[in-house]
């Protein structure tokens, strides 16, 4: 059994939107999905996680002491859980990461593919030069420190043996001074120490590749939150639904309304083609190649 692992918090709306592209990916039915819900959730994702159709459980993070709390206790808490219970594979999938049908197929295909990988992830990478020309196979494997937390699927192992050993108080104290004390030779700034920070510290050190595919299957849709044009948290439910759907599918308004943020925020949302078929991208493949 495989499991996806969504975290959720404060953007039910995102979720509603989640749901129904999951309801459309090729396979979903057959996975597990494990709602992560942090201290303080919006009581709107219980509404629907009640309706969501296929085979789920939730767990809901108490308050905590523990300097970090919030997201990384959750998100880890959730990535470790899903491992200690599914036989193969784990897919971490936030809430504002819009799938394409073919999300789960593509990563399954990879991870049958390549025995070594750190991760999949499905999404475009941020630190990539995509080139006119494509690639020689449907993906490609980055060698570099590029790992982002948009759409990826771990083997079980990875997590267990690599990222659970740090899943603990000491880091959850003081997350800072416990990257600094256990990756003393990192790159990475020591402000960046959340569990993204940890797990690219984690890549960082076993040198392992990453597998991004050569066109996306997924994308990056949050234009707000947590540190993105927090003005919007403050609209009702139903005026935020309405936003996501009448911005987020469109290339063009989503880059006017990520651009006065910054580059990296726009490039971090180019919406995809959802609707693209693993069968397509091995045809393009083909084309390519011949």
């Amino acid at each position: 059994m495989e499991i996806v692992v969504m975290p959720g918090h404060s953007r039910p709306e995102y979720f509603k939107v989640w749901t129904e592209l999951i309801q459309k990916a090729n396979g979903a039915s057959d996975l597990f999905y494990l709602f992560c819900l942090d201290s303080g959730y919006d009581p709107k994702y219980m509404d629907l996680i009640y309706d969501f159709p296929f085979e789920c459980a939730y767990i809901e993070m108490p308050e905590c002491s523990l300097g970090l709390g919030k997201q990384s206790r959750n998100v880890l808490n959730g990535l470790v859980a899903a491992a200690q219970n599914t036989d193969n594979l784990v897919y971490y999938v936030e809430e504002d990461v819009f799938i394409g049908v073919d999300f789960f197929r593509w990563h399954r295909d990879v991870h049958n593919r390549e025995k070594d990988l750190f991760c999949s992830i499905g999404t475009r990478s941020n630190n990539y030069k995509y080139s006119s020309d494509g690639f020689p196979s449907h993906y490609f494997l980055s060698h570099e420190v590029d790992y982002q937390a948009l759409g990826v699927c771990f083997k079980k192992e990875v997590i267990l043996d690599l990222i659970y050993p740090h899943f603990n108080d000491n880091y959850l104290t003081n997350p800072t001074q416990y990257c600094l004390r256990h990756f003393p030779n990192s790159i990475i700034g020591k402000i960046w120490t959340e569990q993204d920070g940890l797990i690219r510290r984690i890549l960082e050190l076993n040198k392992m590749p990453v597998a991004y595919p050569c066109l996306p299957f997924a994308f990056h849709s949050g234009f707000y939150g947590y540190n993105r044009q927090p003005e919007i948290m403050q609209k009702s439910y139903e005026e935020k639904l309405k936003l996501i759907r009448d911005i987020c599918f469109n290339p063009v308004k989503m880059k006017l309304v990520s651009e006065p943020m910054g580059e990296s925020y726009w490039k971090d949302s180019i919406p995809c083609e959802l609707d693209l078929t693993f069968d397509k991208l091995k045809r393009i493949e083909v084309e390519k190649i011949s």
